[in-house]
């Protein structure tokens, strides 16, 4: 091989090692953007299992307008349902479903407050798998009010559909799949980022920001199962109350906030701790056994004002 063939052998090997480090050095620079770029929402394996049974309040509404053999089981408390109701639902707890054979000619929609979608998508598997025909309004009584359901009962009970008690949040967390968690503080504290697991902050100080934060919920693509919980520090949510109205997942506000969370979390914690545990932290008190005792051992005997 002559010298000029040997330089221009060298020439095009250096181009294709530069050329791939090039390629290299992009898509590391591409996998990096990528791995920043919000993800969509994804479901865990039971839900994404029992999706098929789950109606968004527009498909819920269009059956039972045109099905008469569609019935809607809401299976809230007897007196959260007679407080409010969605018009011709009826009340039934979830357990007894299954002893009602006359709703197996029934095309059955389950609803209930509707940020605990998961229980409601397990129990429909089985009544289905049991000669029933059973869908999920997914959302529950949130969605039914997002999407101009209509209501009869308490009119001012219509606000708290989109409350959730901090106790009840605690479950949720159990299967957090399904929750994109949003903390709306004007700034977050230290330590809140890791109360809830992948907590966006996108902070709501004015009506722009609001405006933002609805871009900001539309844009991660989420599917009817997809629940949004609103939090902020104190639990003060009279800025966004409307945010419902403009949204499509089932939004939810945590009631007394990220403080209140932080309350439930630690009351939880302390139940799960032994009694003695608890005694310790606490300390004594008059009239618990475990003081009395404390107190009668160290408490000097005294027998007519003579201490013995």
């Amino acid at each position: 091989m002559d010298i000029r063939s040997c330089i221009k052998k060298n020439i095009l090997q250096g181009q294709y090692s530069i050329l791939f480090i090039i390629g290299l050095f992009l898509f590391s620079i591409g996998s990096s953007a990528l791995a920043k770029k919000p993800d969509k929402i994804k479901l865990s394996g039971d839900a994404t299992a029992h999706a098929k049974y789950v109606l968004s309040a527009q498909e819920a509404m269009a059956r039972l307008r045109d099905d008469p053999l569609v019935i809607l089981v809401d299976v809230r408390r007897k007196l959260d349902f007679q407080k409010i109701r969605i018009p011709g639902s009826i009340n039934i707890k979830l357990p007894f479903i299954k002893t009602k054979q006359y709703l197996k000619g029934m095309k059955v929609i389950l609803l209930d407050s509707g940020y605990d979608s998961a229980r409601l998508l397990f129990r429909a598997n089985v009544l289905n798998e049991n000669g029933f025909d059973v869908s999920v309004l997914a959302g529950g009584m949130a969605a039914w009010h997002q999407h101009g359901g209509k209501f009869e009962g308490d009119s001012f009970a219509v606000r708290d559909l989109h409350f959730i008690p901090p106790d009840s949040l605690l479950s949720l967390l159990k299967d957090p799949a399904t929750y994109t968690f949003i903390d709306i503080s004007s700034e977050q504290k230290s330590g809140d980022a890791s109360l809830l697991p992948s907590l966006f902050h996108v902070p709501v100080q004015t009506e722009k920001d609001i405006a933002g934060l609805i871009t900001f919920i539309r844009d991660l693509h989420l599917n009817k199962l997809s629940t949004v919980v609103i939090l902020n520090t104190e639990g003060k949510y009279k800025r966004v109350m409307s945010l419902p109205e403009h949204c499509d997942a089932s939004i939810f506000f945590v009631v007394k906030g990220l403080r209140g969370f932080q309350q439930a979390r630690q009351h939880h914690s302390d139940m799960l701790r032994s009694r003695e545990e608890r005694l310790k932290t606490v300390g004594g008190c008059p009239t618990c056994p475990a003081a009395n005792k404390h107190t009668r051992e160290s408490k000097p005997e005294q027998t007519d004002g003579i201490s013995r």
